[in-house]
């Protein structure tokens, strides 16, 4: 008996322990996504507020933050520039309303950030991913009136962080993928030219 008792004191923390992680795990599933659950929903409450005209206030924020931005949208026609707003805002809006579905969301931010090299002959840089992010990131939190400012700053951060490290992944790889082409660099500038304006009138598959 006394044997058995023993036994049994041993057991029960091996068993709360095992109870605890496997409560974690749930916990953790239920948190899948982009951001953790909590940050998801305050992220969603916010950007019920926004509307399309954010993504033109993200690329003017951008623009006024680094001098190179501004230099870039100097060169671009107003059409281009709306594009850019516009891409801005559907980038945005696929990742808030499917932040539980990490792929998803993140294989559309590949396709934006493939998007910008179709600009590195007007002067873009990856490092231009920064200011981007920062603009997108204060515009976002302007649109909440009801959570505590850390608390929303913390979850936009954690949203965007995920999303531009998909963006930046996306527009490396078209990079790579335009360096090993053997293409003259006239017609290469050429083609990326006709892709970007494709862009512009289609948007991306969602």
């Amino acid at each position: 008996m006394k044997d058995d008792a023993q036994a049994s004191s041993w057991q029960w923390p091996l068993n709360k322990t095992k109870m605890i992680k496997a409560a974690e795990r749930v916990a953790e599933k239920a948190s899948s996504g982009l951001v953790p659950s909590l940050n998801r929903l305050r992220i969603q409450q916010c950007f019920k507020a926004a509307k399309p005209s954010i993504g033109d206030a993200i690329m003017k924020r951008a623009a006024a933050s680094r001098a190179e931005m501004r230099m870039l949208l100097s060169k671009m026609n107003e059409k281009q520039i709306d594009c850019l707003g516009k891409q801005m805002f559907e980038l945005i809006t696929d990742a808030v309303e499917n932040a539980d579905k990490s792929e998803k969301v993140l294989t559309h931010a590949r396709q934006f950030g493939g998007t910008y090299a179709s600009l590195c002959p007007l002067g873009f840089r990856p490092d231009l991913f920064a200011p981007l992010a920062d603009a997108a990131i204060a515009e976002c939190v302007k649109l909440d009136g009801v959570h505590k400012r850390c608390e929303t700053l913390s979850a936009w951060s954690q949203l965007f962080s995920a999303l531009f490290t998909g963006v930046r992944d996306g527009y490396y790889q078209r990079v790579r993928h335009q360096r090993r082409t053997s293409l003259p660099q006239n017609t290469i500038t050429k083609q990326l030219s006709v892709d970007f304006s494709k862009s512009s009138d289609t948007g991306f598959v969602r």
